[in-house]
């Protein structure tokens, strides 16, 4: 009988070795289970048909199994359990057992009269004593149970996957695992792709595309498609091409250009490789065997009907007719226009003949260019036509341009002026009509209102000759502004059958528009538009060009700017002139000129050429602004005989030069650089000729501009009292009746204001008088009647006491006199326009007299000389008898 001791252990000892089983029979089971799943998914997902990936699946399943079993099912059932190790381990667990349970287990082992056991005595002692202890200890807490439940867990989780696929896809659990058991039987996996030809294609036509389209039929298109190509190549052998289709929509499409022979062809995809080979054959599609486009411009253009047998080039509007003939009889056929469409002909009974556009309701006007082509389809079905292409293109009638060449800004006009106004129109057809729209600028939004008021135009070619019906008056700030059109030019009904858009039609239109029908104030402004029409009813206006109607002195005025200009540009010409005189100078004496030489030479010929342009020019040079500042004064029928004298006189010497010394000059000049002849002296005599006639108009224009320059500083002056004797009269107004001590702060300020500018006046008063008495010194030599003029003036001015009724004016406004300072800038505006007047026609009257008593002074001055000669007759009569 065993001891109670060895009992225990032999208990525990079964207790670990079930635990050991049940923890390696969990993990085997998941392992199993695991390992099948996985290894079904794969074959699930790739579809595996080599029977050889099939086996190797099956291998590493079974090699997965016989590991597990191996590890968790062999080793767990057959590993010994000692004693003695058991009882370390417990000893290890327990503590209070220590080293005494294996040596109680030892003793055990060993008989009561072993000579080398030792103390039999002392080895009962142990045995008891230990004995007591495991009473105490529970040896079965050694097992522990946490490896078995997880081991269940992990089984059980297994067992739950291969449930739950089992319900949700048993015939494909069934599959993966009998396919996994016995790789190489045939069972197979259930298809996910049932691939279909849309439409089944057994004839192309040759040199068509071939293309074809593949839907799934479970709407569940394969992530890839290829489509195999089965044909003979040269030699006779058979070929395979593959070529991947394309996803479009809900499609997979594959095209193959240019068919030329038969072929066969199928479609795989996805797990889908059961289509069969389908063959094609090749036809000869439907063509076109003639065709004539018949074209039928706008009825605005005028232009004739035309015909084309390829490319066309049509107006937009145009209508198109087409007469066309196949190679075979047709069921259908339609024009296809890129990015505007498809186009369906009508085809005739026989099927050879097709048509567009002849009907009412068959219209073909194209709206976009491009190329066209003919897709036909015989009776056969087979397509064709549409390897031919032509262009079309549509040109758009493009709306008309209009440019106000002159005026080119805002213009200064007098009421009686005569505007001259040209203008640059174009029209890629044909312009129908140019007119001038003439608006007034104080209140342009009423012309929706009021209607407009069109002048009645008899035309005659491009000019117009307007006939006023009505006095239109232009009244600022008034919200009556009538709106006036004044047509310049008009094209016949109907556009002339002749008209190509590869022309069109330019217009250039000079009118002189006369300002005095108008009956025009100074200070009122105006604008106007130039707006051209074509035969399409489109139109288009020009930028506006401002009119301000202006006094015929401000005018005068303002053209002194002008002859500034003028006079800034002759003195430009001098210091190039005198340059280049100076660069010749230094070559002179030369017999042969150098590289430098040559080079200085055509520096100076440079210059010389600007001289030239500046002095010559009627465009951008120096005569031409003469003549604009003379059609100008013509223009607004200003007389001014000193400025048309002084303005004649500069174009005859500048006409001088540029015909008789300049063309020499530059002559001479080519032929030194040349060096054919070096004739530098003739060049600086013919230099200095310039610059002597450049320096003596200089000098004659800066004189005549500084008397001038006088006239618009009183012209200033007298401007400025009028608005300081307006302002004095609105205070009057406002002051009226107040006491000094009423009067507020800010009232104070504006008298003390009015004063101190009056009191300024005074002062630029005296300052011009000087200015006058200097400049009359120096005119008196060079224009005595200039400086006879500014005498008089300065010494008019003194007479009046102007300065000094200006001061008593401003001592009057500051002392808030103001009736006495309002009758005294009264006076003083009376007595400025007095000496302005007499600056501005002064001269004009003095030349007149002195051009009335030319034939006194004529009788006179023969008098004289018949007196001299009686006088020398008698001094030698008395000589000769003395």
């Amino acid at each position: 009988m065993s001891h109670p001791l060895e009992h225990k252990l032999a208990q525990l000892r079964r207790r670990l070795r079930r635990a050991m089983i049940a923890r390696g029979a969990s993990r085997l089971l998941a392992a199993v289970v695991g390992t099948a799943i996985a290894l079904g998914a794969v074959d699930y997902v790739f579809r595996f048909q080599d029977p050889g990936m099939r086996v190797m699946l099956a291998a590493v399943f079974w090699v997965a199994v016989g590991g597990a079993a191996y590890r968790w099912a062999y080793r767990p059932a057959t590993v010994p359990i000692g004693r003695l190790e058991l009882a370390r381990r417990l000893g290890r667990r327990f503590p209070e057992l220590g080293d005494d349970l294996p040596s109680a287990i030892e003793f055990l082992g060993q008989t009561e009269d072993d000579p080398v056991a030792g103390s039999a005595e002392l080895r009962r002692a142990v045995i008891a004593e230990t004995e007591a202890k495991a009473d105490r200890v529970d040896f079965t807490s050694l097992v522990d149970r946490r490896p078995v439940v997880r081991g269940a867990m992990l089984a059980v989780g297994a067992c739950l996957v291969a449930a739950i696929l089992l319900a949700l896809d048993t015939l494909s659990c069934q599959v993966a695992v009998a396919r996994l058991v016995w790789p190489l039987g045939d069972v197979a996996w259930p298809r996910k792709h049932h691939l279909q030809l849309v439409d089944r294609i057994e004839r192309v036509a040759r040199g068509r595309p071939f293309e074809i389209e593949v839907i799934d039929r479970d709407g569940r298109l394969p992530e890839r498609a290829d489509v195999q190509y089965r044909l003979k190549d040269a030699g006779g052998e058979w070929i395979e091409e593959t070529q991947p289709m394309r996803r479009v929509g809900s499609t997979m499409v594959a095209r193959r250009e240019n068919v030329a022979r038969s072929f066969a062809y199928r479609v795989e995809g996805g797990d889908d490789r059961s289509m069969p080979w389908i063959e094609v054959a090749m036809v000869e599609p439907p063509a076109v065997a003639s065709f004539v486009a018949t074209i039928t411009p706008p009825e605005y253009t005028g232009w004739p009907v035309s015909r084309s047998t390829g490319s066309l080039r049509v107006l937009r509007g145009s209508r198109i007719e087409i007469d066309a003939t196949a190679t075979k009889p047709l069921e259908s056929a339609a024009l296809r226009l890129e990015d505007d469409g498809v186009f369906p002909c009508q085809v005739d009974r026989d099927g050879h003949r097709f048509t567009l556009g002849h009907g009412e309701s068959d219209v073909f006007q194209p709206k976009k260019s491009g190329f066209y082509g003919f897709e036909l389809v015989d009776r056969e079905g087979i397509r064709g036509g549409a390897g031919d292409r032509w262009e079309l293109r549509v040109i758009d009638d493009e709306p008309p341009s209009v440019v106000v060449e002159r005026p080119s800004g805002t213009t200064f006009v007098t009421p009686e002026a005569t505007l001259p106004i040209r203008v640059a129109a174009r029209d890629d057809l044909a312009l129908r009509r140019v007119s001038l729209v003439m608006e007034s600028s104080a209140d342009r939004k009423s012309h929706s209102e009021n209607g407009d008021r069109r002048l009645t135009t008899t035309v005659s070619g491009s000019a117009a000759h307007v006939e006023f019906g009505a006095s239109p008056r232009f009244r600022s700030g008034s919200q009556s502004a009538d709106r006036l059109t004044i047509v310049l030019y008009e094209g016949p009904p109907r556009a002339a059958p002749t008209t190509d858009a590869a022309g069109g039609q330019r217009q250039a239109i000079d009118y002189r528009w006369s300002l005095v029908a108008l009956q025009l104030k100074p200070g009122e402004q105006f604008s106007f538009r130039v707006v051209a029409e074509d035969y399409c009813s489109q139109s288009v206006a020009s930028d506006a060009r401002a009119i301000v109607v202006v006094r015929p002195e401000q005018l005068i005025d303002r053209l002194a700017g002008r002859q500034q200009a003028i006079l800034a540009e002759l003195g430009r010409a001098l210091n190039l002139e005198q340059e280049s005189r100076r660069q010749v100078d230094g070559l002179r004496g030369e017999l042969k000129l150098d590289q430098s030489g040559v080079d200085r030479l055509r520096s100076a010929e440079l210059a010389q050429r600007e001289v030239g342009r500046i002095l010559t020019s009627r465009t951008d040079g120096v005569p031409g602004e003469v003549v604009s500042l003379l059609g100008d004064l013509a223009d607004n029928r200003l007389d001014s005989p000193d400025v048309q004298r002084r303005m004649d006189g500069l174009l005859q010497e500048l006409g001088r030069l540029g015909r008789d010394v300049l063309p020499t000059i530059a002559r001479e000049m080519t032929a030194s650089i040349k060096g054919a002849e070096i004739r530098l002296d003739s060049v600086c005599r013919s230099q200095d000729e310039v610059i002597s006639t450049l320096e003596t108009l200089v000098g004659r224009l800066g004189q005549w501009n500084d008397y001038r320059r006088f006239h618009r500083r009183w012209a200033e002056l007298l401007a400025r009292e009028e608005s300081l004797a307006e302002r004095t009269a609105a205070l009057g107004r406002d002051l009226l009746g107040k006491l000094p001590e009423d009067i507020l702060p800010e009232a104070a300020a504006r008298l003390d204001a009015a004063s101190g500018e009056q009191i300024e006046l005074a002062r630029r008063l005296d300052q011009l008088l000087q200015e006058m008495d200097a400049s009359r010194a120096a005119l008196e030599a060079k224009d005595p009647l200039a400086a006879a003029i500014l005498s008089e003036a300065a010494a008019r001015s003194r007479e009046l006491e102007i300065g000094s009724r200006m001061r008593a004016a401003g001592e009057a406004v500051a002392r808030n006199r103001l009736e006495h300072a309002k009758s005294l800038e009264a006076m003083i505006i009376i007595d400025l326009r007095e000496v302005l007047e007499l600056l501005a026609n002064r001269r004009e009257d003095e030349l007149a007299r002195l051009a009335d008593r030319l034939p006194e002074s004529k009788d006179r001055l023969s008098e004289l000389i018949r007196r001299q000669k009686d006088l020398r007759e008698r001094m030698e009569q008395e000589s000769s008898s003395g």
